[in-house]
């Protein structure tokens, strides 16, 4: 299963791979082709290359499958399973590459073409094709090792145990971040203190308080790994985190049994069994990614003019910056900055808690229809949209999505009951439901309960007709504050 973090690096690997096979492949056929007969090339290519290179291309993508490590949690160490596949490409792509030559040989003859002086620079284009992987492959590898905790490429997880098993894994993790996981820290047992360090990472709190530790600190996934009362932990982790999203697994060395449902997954040498409460299909997040990507960079250049005026704009009708910066929560509570147009005063923020008395949004959630601290400029902002176009840039970097549940503040994630704090197991987006229902004008309940709807029933389409409601919900200013 493609991982949430994985899925930033694997479009644009699979799509550069899967050109660069077609370019190197195809192109060197072409430019060593004599002029007079450039005009033969597309049957030579649909007699000799295409069906080759498009299972070559197949084959890569199936063994990018395995060589990514999509259906595990790290990338790890070339298994056995690996390097078959590895052979069976090298193996596989010869041929392609015998039979494409043939082709291009029945197709010209050999007395009419000299076929030895361009067969070299066939070759080239072929081992161009096939090392680019290996060089895209090292490229991810080192981003993966230098992102930092809250990275969106790093999947975090809190160890359930402190006994030698656990403590293993934390060791093995910590040895090896090339496999884009990162430890946020121990719960503990009978046996240790909270505070207590363990192989380099805190003891956050017993295992009772789960819940707790679940608001204040990133979490992609729960590992039991105890090795006494098992299945009464595993049971009780599994209750809370079914209600908040989040991932459980049980570490088979520590002899935690097997919850149901579970599918085996590996970070490096160590077998887990892990059950996902939100899972969407890989093929899925994966058309999500690279939507998101297309669409905000297509949104950002047409609407490049206002990038220019809006600013100028906003630092006339009040003094001060004309980007306004704010951190939010992202999936399971990252932490990153968002970006919007600034519609507020400069001090907004330091009087925001004498306002406090007049919010009209129930929940930990802050809204007025009339806030003082708006600028004249803003309030259109703010009807028009307008202020969060920036936040194109941050679906660029990753940070959110073009649709999802809207990103909270951090003092909101720590209000949140246990049920609507599963509205963050999913990237969080500029608009859902609740942009497309009425914004301001629903209680917080019901827009939690339409977070919850988009998180249960998300696909691909969903998000699609999402976008297209937005358009009209915009224009009419339902809700807009």
């Amino acid at each position: 299963m493609l991982t949430e973090q994985k899925r930033y690096l694997y479009p644009p690997y699979l799509l550069l791979n899967a050109a660069a096979i077609l370019f190197f492949f195809f192109g060197a056929v072409t430019f060593s082709l004599p002029l007079p007969h450039l005009s033969q090339t597309l049957f030579i290519w649909t007699t000799g290359y295409l069906l080759p290179a498009l299972f070559l291309c197949w084959l890569f993508c199936r063994h990018l499958w395995f060589w990514g490590d999509i259906r595990q949690v790290g990338f790890g160490r070339v298994s056995r399973g690996r390097r078959g596949v590895w052979m069976a490409v090298l193996i596989v792509g010869a041929v392609a590459f015998i039979c494409g030559f043939h082709g291009w040989c029945m197709a010209f003859g050999f007395r009419e073409v000299p076929v030895a002086p361009h067969l070299p620079l066939m070759g080239m284009g072929y081992a161009l094709a096939m090392a680019l992987p290996l060089a895209t492959k090292t490229v991810m590898v080192r981003m993966v090792r230098r992102s930092g905790p809250r990275s969106n490429f790093i999947k975090s997880v809190v160890i359930a145990g402190t006994g030698g098993s656990a403590r293993q894994l934390a060791e093995d993790i910590h040895r090896h971040p090339e496999w884009g996981v990162r430890v946020s820290g121990f719960l503990g047992t009978g046996a240790t203190s909270v505070g207590e360090v363990l192989e380099g990472h805190p003891v956050l709190a017993p295992i009772q308080e789960l819940g707790g530790v679940l608001k204040t600190c990133v979490a992609d996934m729960v590992v039991v790994a105890v090795e006494k009362d098992a299945p009464a932990v595993l049971q009780a982790v599994l209750v809370r985190c079914r209600l908040e999203g989040v991932d459980v697994a049980s570490l088979a060395a520590s002899g935690v049994p097997r919850p149901p449902g579970a599918r085996k997954i590996r970070i490096g040498p160590h077998l887990l069994w892990r059950l996902r409460f939100v899972a969407p299909a890989a093929e899925k997040l994966f058309f999500k990614r690279l939507f998101d990507m297309t669409a905000a960079m297509l949104l950002c250049c047409l609407s490049a003019p206002l990038w220019v005026l809006l600013p100028v704009l906003i630092r006339r009708d009040a003094p001060g910056p004309a980007l306004f910066r704010q951190e939010r929560a992202g999936k399971n509570g990252r932490r990153f900055i968002m970006y919007k147009f600034r519609s507020m005063v400069v001090d907004a923020e330091d009087r925001r808690q004498a306002l406090l008395h007049l919010n009209e949004m129930d929940g930990p959630a802050f809204k007025m229809e009339k806030d003082p601290r708006v600028t004249r400029l803003g309030a259109l902002l703010r009807k028009t949209s307008l202020d969060e176009l920036p936040q194109l840039l941050n679906v660029i970097r990753g940070d959110i999505s073009l649709v999802g549940p809207r990103p909270p503040l951090i003092e909101e994630v720590v209000q949140y009951r246990p049920w609507e704090k599963k509205r963050l197991a999913v990237i969080q987006g500029i608009t859902g439901y609740w942009q497309v229902s009425g914004r301001s004008d629903i209680r917080f309940d019901e827009w939690m309960k339409l977070d919850l709807m988009y998180v249960e029933q998300w696909h691909f389409f969903l998000d699609i007709v999402i976008l297209f409601k937005t358009i009209p919900a915009v224009i009419a200013r339902k809700g807009a504050r």
